[in-house]
């Protein structure tokens, strides 16, 4: 069976594409102290963490958002300790032959990865990002819509890149880095 973990614009597109798809959808889990929190869920079937239990078959997308990225990382080392973890790239995404993508990563629709570049576990890539040739991203990145990422650079581990900025090309960004919406980043910026 298929689940998705949280509930969230991340899962809702998910859900959307696998409906699209005719894949079904069992149910999201969602953490137990934040099952009372939710406000619509337009339907589907909310299952508490602690009342879920994995069969050797089972497959859960990581949906968790970008507000914590190392919380991202948690859960979807949780998963893949199970066996259970899933990548999911979108049918609109473009991923080029020679690129590599991590297990847990989520390609959301109209990403483009050029060739030869890495995309690290449990990164988050919304709708309309890119990341140019050459590039190598660690675990638990997130990368907004419109952003970009030069040729040949290196993003450190759960870095994140806001809406419509750039990073520029042969950078290395340290672990952690936040680059807000609408900005260049280049070293020593």
């Amino acid at each position: 069976m298929t689940y998705l973990y949280g509930w969230n614009a991340v899962s809702e597109f998910v859900l959307d594409e696998f409906e699209s798809l005719g894949i079904p959808v069992e149910g999201v889990i969602v953490d137990d102290e934040f099952i009372d929190a939710l406000d619509q869920t337009n339907g589907i079937y909310i299952i508490p963490y602690s009342q879920v239990s994995f069969a050797p078959r089972d497959r859960v997308i990581n949906c968790l958002g970008y507000k914590d990225l190392n919380q991202r990382i948690y859960i979807g080392e949780r998963l893949l300790s199970f066996g259970i973890l899933q990548t999911f790239v979108s049918k609109q995404a473009y991923v080029h032959r020679t690129a590599s993508i991590d297990v847990g990563a989520v390609l959301l629709g109209d990403v483009v990865i050029e060739r030869n570049c890495r995309i690290g576990k449990h990164s988050l890539l919304w709708g309309g990002s890119r990341i140019c040739h050459d590039s190598s991203v660690e675990q638990g990145c997130f990368f907004a819509s419109g952003s970009i990422v030069g040729g040949a650079s290196t993003i450190g581990r759960v870095c994140s890149v806001g809406f419509n900025s750039s990073i520029r090309e042969k950078s290395v960004v340290p672990e952690g880095t936040r680059v807000g919406a609408n900005c260049f980043w280049r070293p020593n910026s």
